[in-house]
């Protein structure tokens, strides 16, 4: 290819690279940073693969549910690399039968030997190699994955070639006991010491192990048994079956006993598998640096939860990971960290926007109505499907659950009544959907309404006010001291949640390390709660 060719396809596929960038920002909301930066650091594989020396690998770490293996997956369909494509659930590494794992990263990764694939560890935390004591597990089996982040070479030996020189090997030691007892061969047929040959064969199979019962003839050397062996054990294309055939009928004994050891040499022991032309991405929910994730409080505000994910690090990244992996394992996996952060809370709102679009068009497209969702709905989505802790899949199932599940019930309502609606007004309004349906004029031809299924906002009602005001109370406590003693007013104080919690007060502390005067002030703050019920009970406010 000349100079201006390399040139001309470099700027393509550069401009692929943009346009997948564009796409992959409409797709994911609040991921523009990340998008910008994994684009960055595969751009030097994506346009000169076989220039590096070593894979090219990208960590991605982030909560659950928040965007890691879609991403990946959308990437991989908009540079059209299905094909050199590959996702590994490293969680099978669990499992007792995780020995076949090696088998998939080589037998079943050959096809991208020399090449520039993409492959994907998905759910890295699952192959740590310490224990919480910071013991080795002892997990061998996870050796060919560090083999392949770090060089991209694996030395491994096919399944095929360890079947077939196993039984080439078993044959040979039989041909050589013939040898010893003058056995002819005369075109590929035993002529002279049949007895011997029936005797030292005896079960014997190359290729079938269903015929290992069956009676041995002396024509076995030319059967299908023998021949398809023979051509699976050379690893080269010099001979068909019908040549190797021949070539048996041809043989004396000692002939075929060099034939079976020059098939032998054709297929070695061992291979390499290389693949450090590669391109690997590493996705992990390491708990250890987002200590946040096993708050399942709904209630826990998502500018809060935000917040808390930008101040994490990769020197906290690779903390965490020094409790799961050896330092020379960390090593392996270089420095290209990016850490997602959770959603806030206009993101959230913006991603429920984006559903109810979906919705919108799927209406539109079918029916040819259009549906307007009023402000109300999308606060209601958002009490009851925003986890912070758990991203971005509650809010998914909660807009199937919620709201796809009645536009059913809402179309049917409209054509049993045969209208011709232009426009459909969707709002929710103490504990139910209300519909308007207007036509061309704008003039409302039906409205009706349907109780909403929801769960998180019940479970928000207070179910006794008495254990709601003592929960005031003992909250309340908290407040008052953090705002006297740190001069900071707590950033939410509820007196009742949909979780386990009655009730919380989130106090933000100042950045920096804890000292005697911080922890002591942290014990005045906690001791809050019990102090103001005993005043309470007391009267002392009065």
């Amino acid at each position: 290819m000349d100079t201006k060719s390399i040139h001309i396809e470099l700027i393509a596929r550069k401009q692929k690279l943009e346009q997948a960038a564009c796409a992959l920002k409409e797709n994911f909301l609040g991921l523009d940073e990340i998008i910008d930066e994994v684009m960055a650091l595969l751009m030097p594989w994506y346009l000169f693969p076989k220039a590096q020396l070593r894979p090219t690998v990208i960590n991605l770490w982030g909560l659950t549910g928040s965007g890691k293996t879609a991403l990946v997956q959308t990437l991989v369909e908009l540079l059209e690399y299905q094909k050199l494509y590959s996702h590994v659930d490293m969680g099978e590494f669990e499992s007792d039968s995780a020995f076949w794992m090696k088998n998939i990263l080589t037998d079943d990764l050959s096809f991208f030997h020399e090449k520039s694939p993409i492959i994907c560890l998905d759910e890295f935390q699952f192959a740590r190699t310490l224990d919480n004591n910071g013991n080795e597990l002892g997990k061998d089996k996870l050796r060919v994955i560090w083999d392949l982040l770090d060089s991209g070479k694996i030395q491994y030996i096919p399944n095929s070639s360890t079947y077939y020189l196993f039984r080439a090997d078993n044959c040979l030691k039989r041909l050589e006991k013939l040898m010893k007892e003058s056995v002819v061969l005369k075109d590929g047929i035993v002529t002279n010491g049949v007895e011997h040959f029936v005797k030292a064969f005896e079960g014997f199979y190359f290729d079938y192990n269903d015929r290992s019962d069956a009676v041995i003839s002396p024509s076995y050397f030319i059967t299908d048994d023998f021949v398809n062996g023979m051509f699976h054990l050379f690893d080269d294309d010099d001979f068909s079956k019908e040549q190797l055939r021949a070539r048996i009928k041809s043989s004396t004994l000692e002939e075929l006993i060099s034939l079976v050891k020059q098939g032998m040499h054709t297929r070695p022991a061992s291979k390499t598998l290389d693949l450090s032309h590669s391109l690997m991405f590493v996705l992990g929910n390491l708990d250890e640096a987002y200590s946040m994730s096993h708050n399942m409080n709904p209630d826990i505000s998502a500018d809060e939860f935000y917040e808390a994910t930008a101040k994490i690090t990769i020197a906290d990244i690779k903390r965490a990971l020094r409790k799961r992996f050896r330092p020379e394992q960390i090593a392996r996996l270089g420095n290209n960290h990016i850490i997602y952060r959770s959603f806030n809370c206009a993101q959230f709102r913006a991603l429920i926007r984006q559903e109810l679009r979906r919705i919108q068009g799927f209406v539109k497209n079918q029916f040819g109505w259009k549906v307007m969702f009023d402000e109300s709905v999308v606060n209601i989505v958002y009490a009851e499907g925003v986890f912070p802790a758990q991203g971005t899949r509650p809010v998914f199932t909660t807009v199937k659950n919620l709201i796809e599940s009645k536009v059913s019930s809402l179309v049917v309502s409209i054509l049993e009544y045969q209208l011709e609606p232009v426009l459909i007004n969707w709002k929710f309004d103490n504990g139910q959907f209300a519909y308007e349906v207007l036509d061309e004029k704008s003039n409302v031809v039906l409205s009706f309404s349907d109780q909403a299924k929801m769960k998180l906002e019940n479970l928000r009602r207070s179910v006794d006010p008495q254990i709601q005001a003592h929960t005031a109370v003992h909250e309340a406590g908290h407040a008052v001291l953090a705002a006297l003693t740190l001069r900071i007013v707590p950033s939410v104080v509820v007196s009742r949640t949909a979780s386990d919690m009655e009730g919380f007060c989130l106090v933000n502390f100042p950045k920096g390390p804890m000292t005697r005067e911080s922890l002591k002030k942290d014990i005045v703050i906690t001791l809050g709660g019990y102090v103001s019920k005993i005043l309470r009970r007391s009267g002392s406010y009065y």
